[in-house]
């Protein structure tokens, strides 16, 4: 079928191939500008290539109808029609950094996969800089779940370099660089922003704050901090979490009448390590397709090394492992006990997971220098 809002046959390849050379004189600037290695912007202009291959030719968009919720509102954006409706803030934040991008033409889901793949090399390039480790800047570039989902018109990609940027700067104890991502993320994604600020606060309390010979004291603050938060959980939160559960049950076609809600944070403990071990180990066992079973591989070889750097990262500085550790099960746990559907999993997961793959890589590198 043609798109929804995509021009016709053939000013949508034309378009699509000014975007192409665009986006690839941009790169090749910023490539220039910081030294970056020949063998990293050759990657970066072949994959640039996928945006043509994904939608209408890998897949029906509608495999991921909301792709129509950005391109609609970046059109609008483009078109200086500025409504908001503050109850899709979530998408117009996203979709406004998209128009922002020096992208010629936006008129299609494919124009957007352009966007999200300048917005990620230009990541990349940073982090190249910044002296990232070259296992993970390859895993960046050349990730096939990251590929396809980076080449299409989700906001997942502005979360994942958002996050990476946040917690770079928690890393480098550069905390006013912190909040610049850290604000356009709330607006974009703020159930991601309120685990970021929480984890902020605690890694300069745990790092900086805690000391061994005021024992008492850290735990006059610590003991009622987490009572007031597993009274807040069971309180407030567990309400959010059985609405959200409750709609992607629904979502993913389940009955009304098989959901189970969690009454109390006694049944709350027990389901989450179940559910974390679904969340992980998903697409599996569903594998009844190449498609997820290439997820699969991909999914297995990312916690093997999340496994490995973790295990370095413990033998250099238990301390902060720990906290990385700590914070990973938060968004973990967050995550797992309400998502059901294996695709929405897919994406949700990419979009923290290969955030810590970067703090154990970065911070194992980092001390080893020491």
């Amino acid at each position: 079928m043609s798109h929804w809002f995509g021009p016709v046959f053939p000013l949508n390849i034309i378009y699509s191939i000014i975007n192409y050379f665009t986006t690839i004189l941009i790169i090749m600037y910023f490539a220039k500008l910081y030294k970056i290695e020949t063998k990293f912007l050759i990657l970066l202009i072949l994959t640039l290539l996928t945006p043509f291959f994904i939608n209408e030719v890998l897949i029906d968009w509608h495999y991921m109808p909301d792709q129509s919720k950005y391109l609609s509102q970046v059109i609008a954006i483009r078109d200086l029609n500025f409504g908001i409706d503050s109850q899709l803030l979530g998408v117009f934040a996203p979709s406004l950094i998209m128009s922002l991008s020096p992208i010629p033409f936006i008129e299609s889901f494919n124009d957007l996969g352009f966007a999200n793949r300048l917005l990620l090399s230009l990541l990349v390039i940073f982090l190249i800089n910044k002296k990232t480790p070259q296992i993970f800047i390859y895993f960046l570039i050349l990730s096939p779940t990251l590929l396809f989902y980076t080449s299409t018109g989700l906001k997942e990609t502005i979360i994942i370099i958002l996050s990476i940027l946040c917690f770079f700067a928690i890393i480098e104890k550069r905390y006013f660089l912190f909040f610049l991502p850290f604000i356009i993320i709330f607006f974009c994604k703020w159930q991601n922003a309120y685990i970021i600020l929480f984890m902020y606060i605690l890694y300069y309390y745990y790092l900086f704050i805690i000391n061994k010979k005021k024992l008492k004291i850290n735990l006059f603050i610590i003991i009622p901090f987490f009572i007031f938060l597993l009274f807040l959980i069971d309180s407030f939160l567990l309400d959010k979490i059985n609405h959200h559960r409750y709609h992607f049950f629904l979502e993913d076609r389940g009955d009304k009448f098989d959901f189970i809600k969690i009454d109390s944070i006694i049944t709350f403990i027990p389901y989450l390590p179940f559910s974390i071990i679904r969340f992980i180990a998903s697409p599996f066992p569903d594998i009844s397709s190449l498609f997820k079973i290439g997820i699969l591989i991909e999914n297995i070889i990312v916690m093997f090394f999340l496994i490995l750097y973790y295990y370095k990262f413990f033998k250099i500085d238990f301390k902060k492992a720990s906290y990385w550790l700590f914070t990973l099960i938060i968004f973990l746990s967050m995550y797992s006990s309400v998502v059901f559907n294996h695709g929405t999993i897919s994406r949700w997961k990419l979009s923290f997971l290969i955030s810590f793959l970067f703090v154990v890589i970065y911070s194992t590198k980092k001390k080893s220098k020491k």
